[in-house]
């Protein structure tokens, strides 16, 4: 388990000396589709369903060698249940997230969540690992007006059998993130920030009043998005009413996502095709104590096989080679 990015909060202009400034936080987004094939999700999934995200909670967690994490959880109206049992509401709980103090620990490939997103998840346990979700981060889909998106929010392009084939940049709306700002007598207990009220040789109490009148409410991070590779097929990208970047009609991509109608409705065909039944999964209680495991490092995990799909005809194949050749845009380009 990578700990591999910490942030702490710029909270007021004073506390521009007190607490080092805010970095961003990225994932290259461009061209991936790991975790894009659906029989493995819907297989290795207890529960399946399309929800928005109600609340967000964070806490501190301790750990068996004393120190402390946090965790992040996150509660869902469900509006649809696709695989497993019914349910109305949920929370999941993942590890990481804000401490409360003006740190935000970023897990390597654990997801993080705003009130108000709506998403499709694939979920195998909770409250057991890191994360609930059939590999991780991949197992959750995003949903944007009638559009359907990856979890780094590029679009779905196409629905190739039991791949989701998603390509180009994350839509603007997934880039930010937001969470509450600490309050001061959490704040003060951050070691850096103590020594840096040390250094400036004054008390933590007169700066209290200050902090409570200029600090901001929330803390905001940006994503940064990759910059494109040249002949990769993202530095083509264009709008739908524009012209070809390069003057190639045939460079011209769409960026349109697939809608969920038709994703829901590929992942109905392939759930009714699964015979593991599958199992209860419980809602967790946010007051309840965590106390977690010291994470340790692990050799990488074999994937089990899923379900062989039927054998893909010849006509079929000769189509997806045709959607490789054009970088997996569904539309045929312009003669």
């Amino acid at each position: 388990m990578d700990f591999n990015r910490r942030y702490l909060a710029r909270a007021a202009t004073f506390l521009a000396t007190l607490a080092c400034g805010m970095a961003a936080h990225s994932h290259s987004t461009v061209g991936s589709d790991e975790g894009g094939n659906l029989t493995v999700l819907v297989e290795h999934s207890n529960l399946v369903l399309i929800g928005s995200v109600a609340r967000v909670d964070y806490r501190r967690a301790e750990m068996q060698d004393g120190n402390a994490l946090p965790v992040t959880f996150v509660t869902y109206d469900v509006t649809d249940v696709l695989r497993g049992d019914p349910v109305k509401r949920i929370t999941l709980r993942f590890v990481g997230g804000s401490d409360g103090r003006g740190g935000f620990v970023d897990v390597n490939g654990v997801p993080q969540f705003q009130p108000g997103e709506r998403d499709i998840l694939f979920i195998v346990d909770n409250g057991e690992r890191a994360c609930p979700l059939v590999l991780c981060e991949w197992g959750r889909y995003r949903l944007l007006e009638q559009g359907v998106y990856n979890t780094h929010g590029s679009p779905v392009r196409a629905l190739i059998k039991d791949e989701a084939i998603a390509r180009g940049r994350a839509n603007e709306a997934f880039l930010t993130l937001r969470y509450p700002a600490p309050v001061f007598d959490e704040l003060i207990k951050n070691p850096q920030v103590q020594a840096q009220i040390k250094e400036m040789g004054v008390e933590p109490e007169s700066l209290r009043a200050r902090y409570l009148a200029e600090a901001p409410k929330e803390i905001v991070l940006t994503r940064a998005l990759a910059t494109p590779t040249p002949g990769s097929g993202t530095d083509r990208l264009v709008k739908s009413d524009g012209p070809p970047a390069n003057g190639n009609p045939r460079d011209e991509i769409s960026e349109g996502p697939v809608t969920i109608q038709m994703f829901t409705a590929q992942l109905r065909a392939i759930i009714s095709a699964t015979e593991r039944k599958p199992d209860p999964v419980r809602s967790i209680d946010i007051g309840a104590p965590i106390r977690l495991a010291v994470p340790r490092e692990l050799a990488p995990r074999e994937q089990p096989a899923a379900r062989i799909a039927p054998p893909v005809s010849a006509q079929e194949r000769a189509e997806l080679e045709a959607l490789r050749k054009q970088n997996f845009n569904p539309v045929v380009p312009r003669k």
